[in-house]
């Protein structure tokens, strides 16, 4: 969403230096020693449900181990506790969409 007026925008993060997540993006920036801060769980993991707590959420494929190792570039694993341990969260989404006030329809 490129929308300006949203804090959350694609445009907010490139005004920051971020990238669109894509293979090919990833390569260029491992090809010209670039620096890459990469979230392999991506939305999925830092929006994760309820049950889902303190679980990584990584594609099948990793292959940007594999970029990284081909550049000789240095991998450092970070973890972070987030917002989900600050709140309970007593309902996720596919439980919102079942309530009977019309939030999901």
């Amino acid at each position: 969403n490129g929308d300006n007026n949203n804090f959350f925008s694609t445009d907010r993060f490139k005004d920051f230096g971020a990238v669109v997540v894509t293979p090919r993006n990833y390569y260029r920036l491992m090809q010209t020693g670039q620096n890459a801060l990469l979230f392999p769980g991506g939305v999925k993991e830092v929006f994760h449900g309820k049950d889902e707590a303190y679980k990584l959420i990584w594609p099948e494929n990793v292959d940007f181990v594999r970029t990284a190792a081909r550049f000789n570039a240095t991998i450092v694993p970070i973890s972070a506790l987030g917002a989900a341990d600050s709140v309970n969260i007593l309902i996720d989404g596919p439980e919102i969409l079942k309530l009977p006030f019309g939030i999901g329809e």
